[in-house]
């Protein structure tokens, strides 16, 4: 708008701009002041919590491209921080306020969320059912579980404003393959701090193996060569869905690879083999197949060159990655899968929990089948049933709820089908491939919290990027179309 007494254009988004960083600022002061009341011995917890979070805020208000990557950037190196400082004063808690940092990160990409142009109605339908979901298992879960829902409702209603964000933010093709070489760059930075942690097992790591209570299970010993290694992550699972949702478009593209190329492309796929996740790997082979089946001849024969040159070079240097033989036998478990103990311990696990499906069709509430449980009153009696996805979605939001998850899913899927089909191009087939290697994922976790929804959200949102003129294009043909019948 024009000030009539000087003539100069006052743009509304500047001015909101001008006052969210000042805001934010005393928003957490206010948080810094109630939290030093509630714990006055964590003021170094806080200063580090607020050294993490306020750039994002400053960074939201500056309207900076640099925004996304340092979320991303929190996101994988957070929880090592926070282990560290837990070793350093001696003490463990499931969850402290250095946990929230990422999602508090995250939570930044509101005002420039709100303050884009709306979405079109092809997106906005499916983001509506999404939240609805959320919104829905909140209620539910407030009555039941109190804290604990509101914690999964963050946990749950941040990730998806990364798609949010890149589906709204109006940018070339350009920066949106800088967004993804970045993305890469911080998976080396993971993969490379999780061959340390493979090979010397850090003392903050040890005590963290220690104290969490997994030192005896499924992560291994708090020994060099004897743990599945995590990295700068919470667990092996999120490290791997980290590292498989990056290492993708660096396989099936050359301009995605950056500045480490196939370095970097080896640096991920032997830490990816080193996790043990054998369902990243599975979703890693997933999201290859969507990609290279819908883009077009020419990015199809790299692809699968690049699949290939990958595929090569693991097996010439999978004899000298150190503890190869542990890796070898997790490969070789594919060929008698039913007989593996993990297997089979999901496999009862989806039996035993079936019943309460049954038992409350409408649904447990947010709060239930998490970590989130532990803030409850009690305890939570569905605590573990995280590792299938599908049945966390129907016990947590029930029968409706999860209809309308997978609605909104299925949603955004046909969007970025139809602009397939018109573009055929690179990055609407790197959302299909998101969707795909989500859907496949949630079979073996709950993937829509947390870091590994983040990144689901990413691949998701780039497939939208750039193709708001595409969408109204083919509306466009679709109503002259239907006209014309």
């Amino acid at each position: 708008m024009k000030d009539v007494t000087s003539g100069a254009v006052v743009d509304a988004s500047s001015v909101l701009s001008a006052i969210v960083a000042p805001i934010a600022v005393l928003l957490i002061g206010i948080g810094v002041l109630f939290y030093g009341i509630y714990k006055p011995d964590g003021a170094y917890e806080l200063l580090i919590f607020i050294v993490q979070v306020l750039p994002a805020f400053i960074l939201a208000g500056s309207k900076s491209k640099r925004l996304l990557p340092y979320i991303l950037t929190i996101w994988a190196v957070a929880p090592e921080i926070r282990r560290v400082y837990d070793w350093s004063v001696g003490t463990y808690h499931p969850v402290t306020i250095l946990s929230l940092a990422p999602l508090a990160c995250t939570a930044a990409l509101i005002y420039p969320v709100v303050a884009s142009p709306g979405l079109s109605n092809k997106i906005k339908r499916p983001m509506t059912m999404v939240y609805a979901a959320l919104a829905y298992g909140l209620i539910m879960g407030l009555f039941t579980h109190g804290a604990a829902a509101l914690y999964d409702a963050i946990n749950y209603g941040i990730p998806p404003l990364v798609a949010l964000f890149l589906m709204l933010k109006a940018t070339t093709p350009e920066e949106t393959d800088r967004t993804i070489r970045t993305f890469g760059l911080i998976a080396c930075g993971v993969s490379a701090y999780a061959w340390i942690q493979y090979i010397t097992c850090p003392a903050w790591d040890a005590f963290w193996l220690v104290n969490v209570g997994r030192e005896a299970g499924s992560m291994g010993k708090p020994l060099p060569l004897e743990l599945r290694p995590w990295s700068t992550l919470n667990s092996p699972g999120p490290c791997a869905a980290f590292l498989s949702a990056a290492l993708l478009p660096m396989i099936v593209n050359r301009k995605w690879r950056g500045l480490t190329s196939w370095a970097g492309v080896m640096l991920i796929s032997t830490a990816l083999l080193i996790t043990g996740v054998r369902s990243s790997w599975l979703t890693l082979v997933a999201m290859l197949v969507v990609y290279i089946g819908l883009s077009n001849t020419k990015s199809r024969v790299w692809s699968a060159i690049g699949v290939a040159v990958t595929l090569g070079l693991l097996v010439l240097v999978l004899p000298y990655i150190p503890g190869h033989t542990s890796v070898a036998n997790r490969i070789g478990t594919f060929s008698n899968i039913s007989q593996d103990g993990s297997y089979q311990a999901r496999a009862g696990l989806i039996s035993s929990a079936s019943w309460h499906i049954f038992d409350k069709p409408a649904g447990a509430g947010m709060g239930a089948g998490s970590r989130a449980g532990e803030l409850s009153e009690g305890g939570d009696d569905l605590a573990g049933i995280s590792d299938n996805g599908y049945l966390v979605l129907v016990i947590v939001f029930g029968i409706p709820g999860a209809a309308l998850v997978l609605y909104g899913l299925f949603g955004i899927l046909q969007g970025a089908w139809r602009t397939q089909l018109w573009l055929r191009d690179k990055y609407s087939a790197l959302c299909l491939a998101g969707i795909g290697g989500l859907l496949v994922d949630l079979s073996s976790g709950n993937q829509l919290l947390g870091v590994v929804a983040t990144t689901f959200w990413l691949l998701i949102g780039v497939g939208y990027v750039g193709k708001s003129s595409a969408m109204t294009q083919i509306s466009a043909t679709e109503n002259t179309d239907n006209s014309n019948s």
